[in-house]
């Protein structure tokens, strides 16, 4: 399974290189064939507001990881990593958020912790949770650690993977 995934991953960065489209790796579980995916490309519709979560890995009774891509990120750069996990753990994905999306008007990094904080408990009302921050990811997850711990939940382990200091600006 985590060939086909790898297979579609790699699917994804070649349409986006040669359709010039930005598409959302979530796109996949919309349109699970190639000809339900080309008939999208092809229509030239828009893939609709960019989903927060995007259910990586479902399965494992352990502790689910949810990881928090960089500003504008998508889960895709974490690929390699999420490779490697397994198959003990359901994984989730967290997009970066569009600051200048007027829809969400996020801004602040509390903001936008609140809406990731509620995307998690959608899918996972009740920790424990594992979360993962990737470059600006990780102030995210360290605001989302401190949401979750205010309002009752356990302490959620926060893991920074190439997260840069908060310096003032």
């Amino acid at each position: 399974q985590w060939f086909a995934l790898q297979r579609f991953i790699e699917l994804m960065v070649r349409i986006e290189a040669s359709f010039k489209r930005k598409l959302p790796l979530s796109i996949l579980f919309h349109y699970q064939t190639l000809r339900g995916l080309a008939r999208m490309i092809a229509s030239e519709e828009e893939s609709g507001p960019r989903e927060l979560l995007v259910t990586i890995q479902p399965f494992g009774e352990k502790t689910p990881v949810f990881f928090i891509s960089g500003i504008g990120g998508e889960i895709l750069t974490l690929h390699d990593l999420v490779v490697n996990l397994g198959f003990e753990r359901p994984l989730y994905g967290l997009q970066g958020i569009d600051y200048g999306d007027s829809a969400r008007n996020v801004k602040t990094i509390e903001q936008a912790a609140e809406e990731y904080v509620c995307a998690v408990r959608n899918a996972r009302p009740h920790g424990p949770y594992i979360l993962m921050g990737y470059s600006f990811g990780g102030h995210l997850a360290l605001e989302m650690g401190r949401q979750l711990t205010a309002i009752d939940e356990m302490e959620p382990l926060v893991v920074l993977i190439d997260t840069y200091p908060p310096v003032p600006i």
